[in-house]
Parts: structure tokens; C-alpha cells; sequence
């Protein structure tokens, strides 16, 4: 009897999720937000293992080097503009709020609370950027590369419903320290796994569009170096007092480039167009064990 891809991806977040919380809150190899190197080079040996028992090769889930070019600009151009979007709409109400907001280059961990939010020199800013690669790598190999193996819309929320369960460490983390009462807790679980999820979810799709890990992967990324690097102090020297906010426009607007790009990419296929027609499934059934 076949193994269930539904199976197969509970199994992997299950390991790659156990040894995250084993990473946290007994090893303490990371104490801040995308500084999760141990956890993530866990992952990435989990994703080699996979592909090792399975006989499949990166390609296979989305890593061929033939569509590294298309998923380079399609990913990036698709999340710099929701970048410009956000910041711009960010700068113009703060000049509105008669602030005097300015865009500056820094290196700032990210946390769930703003006050938590730790930041540094060029070490700093060098580890960030080691670990956003090890991050990416692991978390688009994972998520996107073997638990899309279908592109589907249903296999695309299964994976996204997992990567929103994988945020949830931080908010455990949180509560476990004190930082959280259990009202925000819930709340703030709730509100990270949805977020989280729907961002998972235009990842997928952009993905898919491409038939290519290189688009969310460069998206990827591209997110996280600008809210470890870029931020905005206002004049009464805040910084990133409407992070969130930034956050929500940039991933509505990611989000609605995936829904409109995927709605064209199904009509296509549906058309039998040159390159939509007949697109297989990345990977085949896993052997049975």
C-alpha cells in the first residue's frame, strides 16, 4: 500500500517540528528570531534524507537549475513590488501624521514584540544573512519543494496549514519566559499560524505558477532581509512603529500577485497552452517503506 503525501508530510513537520522544540526550549541554540541555525541545518539534512530514500534529485521538488532564472525574477520582482508598496504606503502616513520618516539600513532581529527585537553590527548583520539562507533553503525545500509536490490548490493549504503551525514556536517561547499571559497567548498563536499560513499559501502559488522552489525561495528571502535590514525611524525617533502594518501590506499584495498570476496559470492549462498543458506533478509517489 502507498504511502499518503498527506502521511509523508505530517511525518517530516512532525521530526522537523520535535527537534525544533527540542532547539528552543531545552538545547537554547537560539534565543532570537531568524537566528535559528540549528534547527533549519536539522531540516535541511532531514530534506537530503528524504530525497536520498526516495532516489529523487533537487529538481525534483522544484530545485532544477533549468528554472532557477525564471523563479529568480518571477519570485523577486513579485516581492520587491510588495515592498514598495508597503513602504511607500508606510511613509506617506507618517508625513501625513506630521512625522519626519526616513528609511535606514540596520541590522535588527526580528521578534513578535517589538521591544524584543535585537540588533547589532556587521557580525550581527552577517549572521542574519547566513541564517536567512539556511532558513530559506530549509523552510521552501520543506514546505514548498516536497510537501507541493501536487499543484494543487488542496495539496498548496495543506502545506500552508503546516507552515503556520511551524511559527508557533515563538509564542510558546513567549509564554514559556513570561512575555505572554495566556489570553495573548492564544491570541497572538492564533493570529501568527493564520498570517503565517496565508503567506505559506502565496509562496505555493507562486511556486507553482513558475513549477519552480527558486520563486518562493528568492521571495523568501528578499522578505526576510528586508525586515531584518530595512527599517523606518519616524521623527520622534521610532523605529518601525508601523512594522505591522508594512508586514500586512506586503503580504496581501504578495498574495494577490499568486491569486492573479495562478488564475491566469489555470486558464492556461485549461487552454492546453504552450507550457501550461499537461504539467505533471513534481514528484512521484514515495516508495513504500
Amino acid at each position: 500500500m502507498r504511502v499518503s503525501f498527506l502521511g509523508v508530510n505530517a511525518l517530516l513537520f512532525t521530526i522537523c517540528f520535535s527537534f525544533r522544540l527540542i532547539d528552543v526550549f531545552l538545547i537554547h541554540a537560539s534565543q532570537t528570531w531568524e537566528t535559528l541555525n540549528l534547527t533549519k541545518m536539522f531540516g535541511v539534512l532531514v530534506i537530503i534524507a528524504y530525497l536520498v530514500i526516495t532516489k529523487q534529485t533537487p529538481g525534483k521538488i522544484g530545485f532544477a537549475g533549468r528554472d532557477m532564472l525564471k523563479g529568480l525574477r518571477f519570485g523577486g520582482a513579485a516581492i520587491l513590488f510588495s515592498f514598495f508598496l508597503a513602504y511607500s504606503t508606510e511613509l506617506l502616513l507618517l508625513h501625513m501624521a506630521g512625522e519626519n520618516p526616513r528609511v535606514i539600513i540596520t541590522a535588527l532581529g526580528l521578534s513578535l514584540q517589538t521591544k524584543y527585537a535585537v540588533s547589532g553590527g556587521l557580525t550581527f548583520a552577517l549572521t542574519l544573512l547566513a541564517s536567512n539562507l539556511i532558513n530559506s533553503a530549509m523552510e521552501e525545500g520543506l514546505f514548498r519543494g516536497i510537501m507541493l509536490r501536487e499543484r494543487t490548490l488542496k495539496t498548496n493549504l495543506a502545506q500552508a496549514l503546516f507552515f503556520g503551525l511551524w511559527q508557533i514556536v515563538w509564542t510558546l517561547k513567549d509564554y514559556h519566559d513570561g512575555r505572554l499571559d495566556l489570553g495573548h497567548f492564544i491570541a497572538l498563536s492564533i493570529g501568527i499560524t493564520i498570517a503565517a499560513a496565508i503567506i505559506g499559501f502565496a509562496f505555493g502559488l507562486v511556486d507553482t505558477i513558475t513549477n519552480s522552489s527558486w520563486s518562493s525561495w528568492t521571495a523568501h528571502i528578499v522578505n526576510n532581509s528586508f525586515f531584518n535590514y530595512v527599517a523606518v525611524r519616524s521623527g520622534t525617533d521610532t523605529l518601525n512603529h508601523h512594522r505591522n502594518l508594512r508586514e500586512v501590506i506586503v503580504m496581501l499584495v504578495f498574495l494577490s500577485i499568486g491569486v492573479i498570476g495562478y488564475y491566469f496559470w489555470s486558464k492556461g492549462r485549461e487552454r492546453g497552452a504552450p507550457g501550461f498543458a499537461g504539467v505533471p506533478a513534481r514528484l512521484a509517489d514515495p516508495p513504500v517503506p
